[in-house]
């Protein structure tokens, strides 16, 4: 499957799905079945006889997925499904493959930008840096022992000096505060409000970025000032347990 749903145009939803079984000189009475069975399983019903130029693009993913399903493959290569899908309905479609993948037994193989649908889709994750496997293990382990600084910031933690070496810090356990002689600096390159958080853009002397996010506003915090970040959870950098967590500057 590709990001564009790719549909035969000028083929119903019914005949879309039903495409690989007849191909594959499926009996009238199977082919029904099955499609009657995948279109139960994505919610297709009523679309049957629509072409695709009359659906949605989450419909056109999920007739492109079904249609993908019908020929009964042991493996499915999900190219960025989702990637041209507006957030709210990428919620529900990531819920409806996962299921739909799990009824049949069918693995598969998700291609992905985004680090939370990988996280969230993905039993196991592999970690692609220009060409080269970083990482792979279950989404849990893969999340909670980033085993470099690269792999780190891509799972959203912060990347800071420990005493013992690098360590990731994840936004909300980073806290910004007034410096104080021999503390970390850096300085508020921007803020903002998203949702119910603040978040605040950092950059230390050496142009280093950091993040930090904080339930509420802070009214004092202002682009230019320079403060001091401290922090009492970090994951150090290949942590032979998975999410180990230990005290550090507070």
């Amino acid at each position: 499957m590709f990001q564009d749903p790719a549909l035969f145009s000028h083929r119903t939803v019914y005949e879309n799905i039903a495409y690989a079984p007849l191909l594959q000189r499926q009996s009238r009475a199977a082919i029904d079945e099955g499609v009657g069975r995948l279109v139960d399983l994505l919610h297709l019903h009523g679309f049957e006889d629509r072409r695709p130029d009359q659906l949605s693009g989450g419909e056109r993913q999920r007739v492109a997925l079904a249609r993908t399903l019908a020929a009964r493959p042991r493996l499915v290569l999900l190219d960025e499904p989702f990637a041209s899908i507006d957030v709210g309905l990428k919620a529900d479609l990531r819920t409806e493959f996962r299921r739909a993948l799990a009824t049949l037994g069918t693995a598969a193989i998700h291609v992905t930008h985004d680090r939370e649908e990988g996280l969230f889709l993905g039993d196991r994750v592999g970690l692609l840096f220009e060409g080269v496997l970083d990482t792979v293990g279950p989404s849990e382990e893969v999340f909670g022992r980033p085993r470099t600084g690269r792999t780190a910031r891509f799972l959203g933690y912060n990347v800071l000096p420990g005493p013992s070496g690098p360590e990731a810090v994840l936004p909300n356990d980073l806290h910004v505060r007034p410096p104080e002689d021999g503390d970390l600096l850096f300085t508020v390159e921007a803020i903002g409000i998203v949702g119910r958080e603040t978040l605040v853009v950092l950059q230390d002397d050496s142009g280093d970025r950091a993040e930090a996010r904080w339930a509420g506003s802070v009214a004092e915090m202002r682009p230019g000032r320079r403060v001091a970040v401290t922090w009492e959870r970090s994951v150090p950098i290949s942590a032979v347990g998975a999410g180990e967590v230990h005290p550090n500057r507070g």
